[in-house]
């Protein structure tokens, strides 16, 4: 398994010069559930004090591959435009990040990171409760799921951190950080996500403007450093936000991410319609804006058009019960004049993969081949081969090297459907793949190659290289070299009942096979 590796110069920063807690603690009243906390306050440097945290053996996370963020809550019924079931939203969201768990291409190609509030929220826990049972019922490792809470509260001394469940609760019970509508601690086992792998909490003082998303910025900061800094893995991290619901509160810190001084630094971002709040205000001002109408009266200026202004206005007041305000006015501004630019508006109803790959990659967007290859290679994970398809169409200089590398993986995850869009777009076919690549099937496969072998040499009768006979056998040429190639995996295909690859095969062979 791939870790987030750290590099030789920072492995002389000592971590006894910034002061942070790392403790086991517990997220319920008797203890069911613990995980790894770690406190510092702000008397340590945030950017040092996220350094070290990233130092620690504790944190020896698996490398990311995607970074997810809940951003939201859900509120009632009554204040959203549709009815939205959150169950059926946790099982999409379950469903993309197995995706991304079952590639079995490498164990170092990275793991999911979701990273959410450490007091409770619903769905994000119906999320990642869903995504650890099938992350189990697939054998897939949970340490291949990373989930990390990250929030803030008021300033304690480093030896006061906390250390058990109540005292955590005590923490987060005294800041008025947080005012987002949120299950009421009546129920006194639904105070914190009880299921995170890592809570990052940081202690603030009166009037300090840190908060949880600029924490998690840093965080994500980091993690992107620590993978410049290692050479093979000099790319920027795919980042989204997923909104369902939310308020006012989440207003300014969307804005702040999806407009980050930095490109590498900006995060993309779904909107679920239909789970009310501001997920529905922000998906009814994408629809107008997208419909190509007039929401800006001058780009120049940036300020809204008076019916776009006025619609807004009620909205807000019927979704939120509140006014407008002039967070919310500039968020919306900033839709309009990158014409929603890597944010994509998802119903219940609609393929959220695809959704997640379109607000990180805009469309036709040629990038750089460490990006193009990150992102295709997640297409392939989440299974979008049309998306695969426009990417490779507007990245026509892809080296047929890392195509070679795609057209494995298809045949390893049994994806028939990209083997055709590697065909249509690059002229990447299965002869392409190199005579001996049964063994690197074997190896990637976890099978013996041998007994195969074996197995196939008793049910023909002769060796497999005796099943296709070149017409002259004097004269072998490439194209018999080719029809090797796919003799041998349409037959791995059949043996291992590969049903929708052995036809693919079947259909490229253009002789009969010895029987």
């Amino acid at each position: 398994m791939s870790s987030l590796k750290v590099s030789p110069s920072d492995e002389y920063i000592l971590p006894s010069l910034v002061n942070v807690k790392f403790s086991r603690i517990a997220l319920t009243p008797i203890g069911q559930r613990s995980t790894e906390l770690v406190y510092f306050n702000h008397e340590e440097d945030i950017g040092l004090a996220v350094e070290t945290i990233f130092q620690n053996k504790i944190f020896d996370l698996p490398s990311p591959k995607l970074i997810i963020v809940l951003e939201g809550g859900l509120i009632s019924c009554s204040e959203r435009l549709n009815d939205f079931n959150e169950k059926q939203f946790s099982k999409l969201v379950a469903k993309l990040l197995l995706d991304i768990g079952q590639n079995k291409l490498r164990d170092n190609q990275g793991a999911a990171w979701l990273f959410c509030k450490l007091r409770h929220d619903t769905v994000a826990g119906h999320i990642i409760q869903t995504t650890r049972r099938q992350y189990l019922a697939n054998d897939i490792p949970l340490s291949q799921f990373v989930t990390i809470g990250v929030d803030v509260c008021p300033s304690i001394q480093l030896e006061d951190a906390p250390y058990n469940y109540q005292s955590l609760v005590d923490a987060l019970s005294n800041t008025s950080q947080d005012n987002t509508k949120i299950e009421t601690i009546t129920s006194y086992n639904r105070i914190l996500n009880k299921r995170l792998s890592r809570i990052i909490l940081y202690g603030r003082k009166d009037q300090d403007l840190v908060d949880q998303r600029y924490l998690l910025q840093r965080c994500v900061d980091e993690i992107g450093r620590i993978r410049d800094n290692d050479k093979s893995e000099c790319v920027s991290i795919p980042k989204i936000m997923l909104l369902y619901g939310g308020d006012t509160n989440n207003i300014e810190p969307i804005h702040r991410l999806l407009n980050a001084d930095l490109d590498r630094r900006k995060f993309g971002l779904v909107i679920m319609r239909g789970s009310g709040g501001l997920a529905d205000i922000l998906a009814w001002a994408c629809d107008k804006i997208r419909s190509g109408g007039t929401c800006v009266q001058s780009f120049e200026q940036k300020i809204l058009t008076k019916t776009f202004f006025r619609e807004l206005k009620v909205l807000v007041n019927q979704l939120l019960g509140d006014e407008l305000t002039n967070d919310l006015i500039i968020l919306v501004t900033y839709l309009a004049i990158t014409r929603c630019k890597k944010v994509r508006v998802c119903d219940e109803d609609d393929d959220l993969s695809l959704y997640l790959l379109e607000a990180l990659v805009t469309e036709n967007q040629s990038q750089r081949l460490s990006s193009l290859k990150l992102h295709l290679s997640l297409a392939f994970d989440l299974n979008q081969p049309k998306f695969a398809s426009r990417m490779l169409r507007a990245n026509q200089d892809m080296l047929e090297e890392d195509l070679i590398q795609l057209a494995k993986m298809a045949i390893i995850r049994d994806q028939v459907e990209f083997l055709h869009v590697l065909e249509d777009t690059c002229g990447i076919t299965s002869d392409n793949l190199g005579e001996k690549f049964e063994y690197e099937l074997s190896s990637k496969m976890n099978y013996n190659h041998d007994l195969f072998l074996e197995r196939i040499q008793k049910d023909f009768g002769c060796n497999l290289e005796d099943v296709y006979r070149s017409p002259d056998e004097h004269n072998e040429t490439a194209g018999d070299e080719m029809q090797l190639i796919n003799v041998k995996l349409f037959l791995w295909a059949v043996f291992f009942d590969h049903y929708n690859l052995s036809l693919h095969f079947w259909r490229r062979l253009n002789v009969s096979i010895k029987l």
